[in-house]
């Protein structure tokens, strides 16, 4: 008897403080859920204003040559013949300028250049000046009047370009053009500005403008310019500038803010221009570096 009311007791004591051990147990967990939010808000934060990794890493400039490019980052030997492996973040700023030479184009670059364009939809000049460029909210795929600036959403032939990821543009009442055919002949002759992929085929050239493929022919001489937000056209032994945090406690490791890079004037003759390999392990058809080799991470 005794025992079964022990039972009814406890029973009853569990009942009465059911409500507010749940009560605790959910402040908790609402607790830690805000205490979450407030660190991935801190570093999203940190994040947009380019700030630099914990523990204890200092800003630094680097100034030196690349020795190897990956896509996560870059192999760099400072004037001190010491080496750094450099990450590249997704907050780095990364400006390219120089000049180039017409050997050095390939498929899959984005170019833009001024071309006499007829009504019937062809180049009716070689091309003196060419810039390899990259896209952009402001620089997107199209032809353009040749007066309209980047970003010029009225000009003829911006509904039908390409956004900058190079995806059919959503906005406007025109189809892209399909691979293979030319551009619309319903345009006015005259001077346009194109922006575009670069397609290189024997002894030709075309740049898919999101409203077909436009051909061209490049002047001998013609002037080729850099002026891109990637390492693509980086070469061995071209001079880098490179701001970073760095940790004495990782030597030789940096991770980039903001990389410079001015390209060498080119040489005359064939290019004897190769990728920078240093320190990668070719792995199909591209060089990248080594599982042990791999740059490092964002804190």
């Amino acid at each position: 008897m005794t025992f079964r009311l022990f039972r009814l007791f406890l029973a009853a004591v569990l009942v009465a403080g059911l409500p507010t051990l749940l009560s605790a147990q959910g402040n908790n967990a609402a607790m830690q859920r805000a205490l979450l939010k407030r660190q991935q808000q801190q570093a999203a934060q940190q994040q947009q204003q380019g700030a630099m990794p914990q523990g204890g890493a200092q800003q630094a400039e680097i100034l030196g040559t690349v020795q190897g490019v990956a896509k996560n980052g870059i192999v760099v030997v400072d004037g001190n013949k010491q080496m750094w492996r450099v990450a590249i973040m997704p907050i780095t700023k990364v400006h390219v300028t120089g000049t180039t030479t017409a050997a050095s184009l390939r498929s899959g670059l984005i170019v833009e250049f001024t071309a006499e364009i007829d009504n019937r939809g062809a180049v009716q000049k070689k091309v003196e000046a060419l810039t390899v460029t990259s896209l952009s909210k402001e620089k997107q795929v199209g032809v353009f009047p040749a007066a309209a600036a980047d970003g010029d959403a009225g000009g003829f032939g911006a509904n039908a370009g390409e956004d900058a990821a190079g995806k059919p543009a959503k906005h406007g009442g025109h189809t892209p053009g399909k691979t293979g055919k030319t551009v619309s002949k319903t345009q006015p002759a005259g001077s346009y500005r194109v922006v575009g992929k670069l397609i290189v085929g024997r002894g030709a050239m075309s740049v898919q403008t999101g409203r077909g493929m436009l051909p061209f022919e490049l002047e001998d001489n013609a002037a080729i310019d850099v002026n891109v937000s990637d390492l693509s056209l980086v070469r061995i032994g071209t001079e880098v500038t490179v701001k970073a945090a760095v940790s004495p406690a990782r030597p030789g490791m940096a991770q980039a803010l903001e990389v410079q890079v001015k390209l060498p004037e080119p040489q005359a003759g064939p290019s004897k221009d190769r990728p920078a390999k240093s320190g990668m392990k070719k792995s199909g058809k591209r060089d990248k570096m080594g599982e042990d080799e791999k740059l490092p991470e964002t804190e």
